[in-house]
């Protein structure tokens, strides 16, 4: 049975900000492309040996068959990727009381 591509220790201390320029690709129930940049803005600067802990699946929810990949596609090849762009970051606000 063939081992999987583990990555190297260095690759395992890259984050999201070194990459910005590339994209991120997400398949379970469809295909998705993000930015790596505006992913950073919402999960933060994590590893991205990390990105799939972090990432479900926009239609089931699930984490179970999410595979991602970067990936750097060249001009010709974005030019046909549609991406889903980052509109804005909505945060919620709950009040949380104390009796006294």
């Amino acid at each position: 049975m063939p081992q999987p591509n583990k990555p190297t220790f260095k690759e395992t201390l890259i984050t999201l900000a070194e990459r910005s320029d590339y994209l991120v690709q997400v398949r379970c129930c469809g295909v998705r492309h993000y930015r790596v940049d505006e992913v950073a803005k919402v999960l933060g600067n994590i590893r991205v040996v990390d990105l799939g802990r972090h990432m479900s699946c926009e239609k089931c929810g699930g984490r179970e068959y999410l595979s991602w990949r970067l990936s750097y596609p060249s001009a010709s090849e974005r030019a046909s990727i549609r991406l889903r762009r980052l509109v804005r970051i909505d945060t919620i606000k709950r009040p949380v009381w104390r009796d006294e």
